[in-house]
């Protein structure tokens, strides 16, 4: 399983007047830029330093690439593929489905205890909900619901879960016969569920946000991964023939990625539209731009399958803490007129 988390890209400038610029980058404090800063505003330039430092201090805060393996700890990796050390190692058996929510607490599904780890963004791990049978993919809605799969107690019978943030459950859909396994939720809170095939054809549920199946998307191979692309439509990844799919609106399949992969477990889309497939085949993660064109992300020690992949967005804490240095910084340079 495979947990990423991207950097939010983007520029920030503070300006005193036509005399101070700060260029803030998604890159290390040695490439930030400071142009033609007067000497003589010493204060403002160390108070532009200072929130230079806590500004790249929040967003590495949320760069992490997190990735389970061994079954038993979860590794972290920068956003250029670095190994930056262990994020958890308590609290998981067999992790098989990983979500972020909007305020950066990560969901991890234990297939071989049954429960839903829910971790810090600093890694400190507690249980949210226990006493699932098998639990698998994960997903989460734009209210922060959380989405699980797993089996029911009745012979062959497969769920999908929901649980509100304040873990109240219901069940939202319940299939026999077959296994749910990938699943992702798109910003009308339609969900969709991959089930691997008894035999034949694969097939992808879709269920509106009430749980009535609303459209069978029929396909081939195996789909452990789904996501949604900044398009709307629905990406799959099929493990058995090394294949990224694209699903239209309507259902309309194409093919969007080939190379690259080796048994694709787990999808995410970053904010730019870039997406990153982990590879359980050969432990990568490669990264793919909008068309289609592909890249080694990363290379990991042992991935533990099947994969799940996440992009958590900035949590409202950390934009208020963005709030509160710009205006601390700006009253300070107004003090050094």
């Amino acid at each position: 399983m495979t947990l990423i988390c991207f950097k939010q890209r983007f520029i920030l400038k503070a300006s005193y007047g036509h005399q101070a610029r700060i260029k803030f980058t998604d890159n290390s404090p040695d490439n930030i830029s400071m142009n033609s800063l007067r000497p003589n505003r010493r204060t403002g330039l160390l108070a532009a330093r200072i929130a230079v430092l806590c500004l790249t201090a929040w967003v590495k805060l949320g760069a992490q690439v997190l990735t389970a393996q061994d079954y038993n700890y979860i590794e972290s990796y920068s956003t250029t593929g670095q190994d930056v050390g262990t994020f958890a190692s308590s609290g998981l058996s067999n992790p098989s489905g990983m979500v972020f929510n909007s305020s950066g607490s990560c969901f991890v599904s234990n297939y071989g205890s049954g429960n839903i780890e829910e971790f810090s963004p600093n890694g400190v791990g507690t249980n949210f909900l226990s006493g699932f049978l098998d639990p698998n993919g994960l997903a989460i809605d734009q209210s922060n619901n959380l989405y699980v799969e797993s089996i029911t107690g009745s012979p062959n019978g497969n769920e999908i879960t929901r649980i509100t943030p304040s873990g109240a459950a219901s069940n939202l859909a319940t299939v026999l016969g077959r296994q749910f396994f990938g699943i992702a939720v798109d910003n009308n809170d339609e969900i969709y569920a991959s089930l691997l095939p008894s035999s034949g054809s694969s097939v992808i549920d879709e269920f509106s946000p009430t749980g009535v199946l609303n459209k069978v998307i029929t396909t081939g191979g195996e789909f452990y991964g789904l996501a949604i692309g900044s398009n709307g439509n629905l990406y799959g990844a099929d493990f058995e023939n090394n294949t990224i799919y694209d699903f239209s609106s309507n259902g309309v399949e194409s093919i969007f990625a080939t190379k690259g992969l080796n048994e694709p477990s787990g999808l995410a889309f970053d904010a730019s539209g870039n997406l990153f497939v982990a590879n359980e085949g050969n432990n990568t993660i490669t990264e793919y731009d909008s068309n289609g064109n592909e890249s080694l992300f990363a290379t990991t020690n042992s991935l533990a399958g099947p994969i799940a992949v996440a992009t958590p967005e900035p949590s409202s804490w950390a934009l208020f803490l963005l709030g509160v240095i710009f205006v601390g910084v700006v009253t300070i340079l107004k003090r050094v007129r």
